[in-house]
């Protein structure tokens, strides 16, 4: 397993389709340079995406989401993970992923291990 913490939370899904398309464009990212300096940070990583991988995201910011936002706000965590080839894709075939929030400073720790 690999564990990639980043001291940022990430848009919910309504502010990031609210945004113009450029600041879209430079919020997904920064978030694939935000999970690439976490992933220098860590030894292990895999050299090649996994096939299969359950994903596991706490994150944590001063105000809570409703479920939908909650998930929705992971595209640019897993649009991240993609490009980082930590992941093969962010299809339900190739990820299983479960998300929980909590209330404090904006951080996002993310799990990562190969399933079967």
């Amino acid at each position: 397993m690999i564990e990639l913490v980043i001291e940022s939370a990430p848009p919910s899904l309504n502010r990031l389709m609210r945004y113009h398309w450029r600041k879209r464009v430079k919020v997904m990212d920064q978030w694939r340079r935000l999970i690439w300096a976490a992933r220098c940070q860590v030894s292990g990583s895999p050299m090649v995406p996994l096939k299969k991988a359950r994903i596991t995201v706490e994150r944590r910011s001063p105000g809570q989401l409703d479920k939908d936002n909650l998930y929705g706000s992971m595209k640019v965590v897993l649009d991240g993970l993609k490009s980082q080839q930590f992941i093969k894709d962010d299809s339900p075939d190739h990820i299983e992923l479960t998300v929980t929030q909590i209330r404090g400073k904006a951080r996002t720790t993310i799990q990562v291990e190969s399933i079967s």
